[in-house]
């Protein structure tokens, strides 16, 4: 009874159906009283529900956009609990998917090139000389990152378990998201002077952010305001105060590679043979 009736009920479904696409000013309230009469007439058992699956080969675009205005105008009435349709469109593979249309990148003069690749090379060599750990742009760094503290404070929405801990997180999640966020604003503009600038900003809060995780446990260098280090809080939490040392290296590394590769994209860019550059 129930293969009989799956079988009377796709086939009066797809005779409607064809009947609906065929006749001319048969609209898709017609369309779904054809289908609701015929489901009284041939009923199919209560607790049986099964999907239909209609996938016309490689139908031309007219047709398929005719074909998805019909199925939306029938479709949303639909709500019966004995039945349920599920109708799949197999479009062409040759048909283009749709994509964002971005500009050529912006060229990049020599001049400018060389002033900037001499700026991150001259700032290398300070970072790694400089035995604070605290360097003239993590003042810029240690701005947004107390900004982000009340901000995740309040996204986390509470004070105890993943609130807090979001809001301890906030700050350092904060002082990453802002270099990229300009990034990827430098990124649809197609400029890479500016993408890359934030770039090797962004893999510099690493060294920064690796200071103060190699100083969980000693808890010596200076904090803003008062109490325990975001560090000290997060790796206490997550059982890995006796690895502060090693994570905070790895950390330390990944910028310094991370900055180097800034510098040989910008420079790999800047440098490329293009008939509006190097002129």
């Amino acid at each position: 009874m129930v293969g009989a009736a799956r079988s009377q009920t796709v086939h009066s479904f797809l005779q409607v159906f064809v009947q609906a696409r065929d006749a001319p000013g048969h609209s898709g309230r017609d369309f779904y009283s054809d289908l609701q009469h015929r489901e009284v007439n041939n009923p199919a058992p209560e607790s049986f529900e099964f999907p239909i699956a209609i996938t016309p080969k490689r139908p031309q675009l007219p047709t398929a956009i005719e074909t998805s205005q019909l199925l939306g105008q029938c479709l949303p009435p639909i709500r019966s609990n004995r039945f349920s349709l599920l109708l799949l469109c197999h479009y062409s593979p040759t048909m283009p998917w749709p994509t964002i249309a971005l500009d050529e990148w912006k060229p990049v003069s020599r001049p400018v090139a060389m002033i900037a690749i001499a700026f991150y090379l001259l700032f290398l060599l300070y970072a790694a000389n400089n035995r604070s750990g605290f360097l003239f742009l993590d003042y810029a760094n240690l701005m947004i990152h107390e900004a982000g503290h009340p901000l995740f404070g309040i996204l986390g929405g509470g004070e105890n378990g993943f609130g807090y801990t979001l809001m301890v997180m906030g700050g350092t999640l904060f002082e990453l998201i802002v270099p990229l966020v300009c990034a990827a604003y430098f990124f649809f503009r197609r400029e890479s002077t500016g993408i890359a600038f934030c770039a090797f900003w962004f893999f510099e809060n690493f060294l920064y952010i690796g200071t103060y995780m190699s100083d969980a446990r000693a808890s010596a260098l200076p904090l803003v305001g008062s109490g325990d280090s975001d560090w000290e809080v997060l790796f206490t939490q997550w059982n890995l105060m006796l690895h502060d040392t090693q994570i905070a290296h790895a950390t330390r590394t990944l910028g310094w590679l991370g900055m180097l590769a800034s510098i040989a994209w910008f420079a790999s860019r800047a440098f490329r043979r293009h008939p509006d550059t190097l002129r």
